[in-house]
């Protein structure tokens, strides 16, 4: 962590329950040029969202929003609309994430940015699977899937077919759901991604679990579980313990 990171870390905690008055400090002391409080308020809400100061993102970008609008800075608007979008997702605020996903996919598909716009269908459709709407989730992943086929985007294809797998298991539709994190596990297999390799294998246990398959949840937990202790993923490697051996534990009483 950087001085200003450090900085930006100490208001924070001291005015996390006053996001006015944190806004005002760093107004009073930026002592930056005013087209450039846009970017300087932008990256700030990059540094809160790092460590989880989520209430006070939310002040960050409206006020960086605001100054993008100002100046008629697209990118800089655009980049704000999908920050705020995740902000209130991590909230649980699944309706107010949408709508920003929405203003963020309008302007991707305005000025042909075919990468972000894949990223705002899959953002809306993860937010729609969250909300309990997994069909409406399946419609957006596969238009984001459909966008990463035709741009090459072999890691935002596995991303989709990942996405896709967990909406068909909110279904109930486990075989299906199965179907896609193999479709998934192939790519990240491919490109060397060992944390989306993991996060399969454990979506693959989790599915063989609810058919009743054991030996098979056991045999894809313990594979998460290596690459968790390997990438020293400590969060997955107990989430990969917990899963196996309760999977392991009712094969072997």
């Amino acid at each position: 962590m950087n001085k200003f990171e450090e900085k930006i870390k100490k208001l924070a905690e001291t005015y996390g329950k006053n996001p006015d008055e944190f806004i005002n400090v760093l107004e009073n002391s930026s002592g930056v040029l005013q087209e450039k409080k846009g970017d300087l308020f932008l990256e700030i809400g990059g540094i809160l969202y790092n460590l989880s100061f989520f209430k006070l993102i939310l002040t960050v970008l409206d006020r960086a929003l605001k100054y993008f609008i100002d100046s008629k800075d697209k990118p800089g608007e655009l980049s704000c609309y999908g920050n705020l979008g995740i902000a209130h997702y991590h909230l649980g605020d699944f309706r107010k994430a949408i709508e920003y996903y929405e203003r963020a996919l309008e302007i991707n598909k305005e000025v042909g940015n075919k990468i972000l716009e894949s990223r705002s269908y899959g953002n809306l459709g993860n937010a729609y699977d969250s909300l309990g709407n997994s069909n409406k989730a399946i419609e957006y992943h596969k238009r984001a899937l459909g966008i990463d086929r035709e741009i090459g985007d072999r890691s935002g294809e596995a991303s989709c077919y990942a996405n896709l797998g967990v909406d068909h298991f909110n279904l109930g539709d486990f075989r299906k759901a199965i179907e896609y994190q193999k479709k998934a596990l192939g790519i990240d297999r491919e490109i060397g991604d060992r944390s989306g390799e993991s996060t399969c294998y454990t979506n693959l246990g989790i599915a063989y679990h609810k058919l009743g398959d054991l030996n098979k949840a056991v045999e894809y937990y313990k594979k998460a579980l290596e690459i968790a202790i390997e990438i020293s993923d400590r969060s997955g490697e107990a989430s990969c313990y917990a899963k196996w051996s309760v999977a392991n534990f009712s094969i072997n009483p």
